[in-house]
């Protein structure tokens, strides 16, 4: 089995193109962000052999996470959000306070954007700290804090990408061990952006620096609090026709971030400590017992 932790559904294109991707191998298992029109994703994917699980993409200023919606989890995007008086909103206890007490009765895993610019709404320290106030919230830092947004704060070249990655890394992988509520996504592995190095894997490698700068046992309950994800359909793998998907590809200098592309990655720095099915029932067992039932019976 494989896990998708991070899929955006913009629409019913999305679906198509997901569908067209998915290889049952088993079965593959697809955290679709969603909507609230677009929460029957198992349908949609169960015909292709995999199972969709719906996070609803939150809207903080909203501040709505009824109980009464049938998703697994919930996605923020702080990045996205503004305060009143149109400053970034930032990944606080005073913002998120009572969402983090919601979201932890309901056990609905919040999953944030996070990422290494700054200003950074949503740092993976910040999420720590988050986690450490409302222990009885799950949070999940997507992208692991280390994917930038060059296209909407600064453009980096690889004098200034390279030297952040590695400390990024050992920052951020340090407080996934320590902090029992806090997991990450690696989602954004792939070839990266041309303009960031000469080297476009020169992210994994300062990821796999990272990790091998840890024991072994540290290195066992780290992997025990990662997820492997796409960023669906925001890569660029070659599959469709670019005049149909050109709309949702996005980030179109990345390349292989294919799904198991990351799991080549992920299998290459951790070796035997990655088993696949064990990070799905892991994931599984973040969610609420409605979700986690239908797994433990598959």
């Amino acid at each position: 089995m494989r896990l998708d932790s991070h899929v955006h559904v913009c629409g019913a294109s999305t679906i198509e193109q997901l569908a067209r991707v998915v290889k049952p191998r088993g079965m593959t298992h697809y955290v679709g962000i969603v909507s609230t029109g677009l929460l029957h994703l198992a349908e949609h994917l169960d015909d292709a052999g995999a199972v969709g699980i719906p996070f609803h993409g939150l809207n903080v200023s909203e501040g709505d996470i009824s109980s009464d919606v049938p998703v697994a989890g919930y996605k923020i995007h702080p990045r996205h959000e503004k305060t009143p008086d149109g400053s970034l909103f930032l990944a606080t206890a005073e913002n998120l306070g009572p969402i983090c007490e919601r979201a932890g009765r309901q056990k609905r895993p919040i999953l944030f954007h996070t990422d290494g610019d700054d200003p950074n709404p949503a740092s993976v320290p910040m999420l720590a700290e988050l986690a450490l106030a409302y222990p009885d919230a799950t949070i999940i830092a997507g992208h692991s804090g280390v994917y930038t947004q060059e296209c909407f704060i600064v453009q980096y070249s690889a004098r200034t990408f390279e030297p952040m990655m590695e400390p990024l890394w050992r920052q951020n992988l340090r407080l996934f061990i320590e902090v029992p509520n806090l997991y990450g996504d690696t989602t954004k592995f792939g070839m990266d952006f041309t303009w960031r190095s000469s080297d476009p894997m020169y992210r994994l490698k300062a990821f796999g620096r990272a990790v091998d700068s840890f024991s072994r046992a540290e290195r066992k309950a780290l992997i025990d609090k990662l997820f492997i994800g796409t960023d669906f359909p925001n890569f660029n793998d070659h599959v469709f026709d670019p005049q149909q998907s050109a709309c949702l590809r996005g980030t179109d200098y990345v390349e292989k971030s294919h799904l198991g592309f990351q799991y080549e990655c992920m299998h290459e720095v951790f070796g035997d400590l990655l088993d696949e099915d064990r990070m799905v029932g892991n994931f599984y067992s973040l969610l609420p017992d409605a979700f986690a039932r239908t797994f433990r019976s598959a």
